[in-house]
């Protein structure tokens, strides 16, 4: 699902800034 990995990537960006 396109959703579920926008949301990881999401999260992983959020942790690096």
């Amino acid at each position: 699902m396109v959703v579920f990995e926008l949301s990881l990537i999401a999260q992983g960006f959020r942790a690096k800034h």
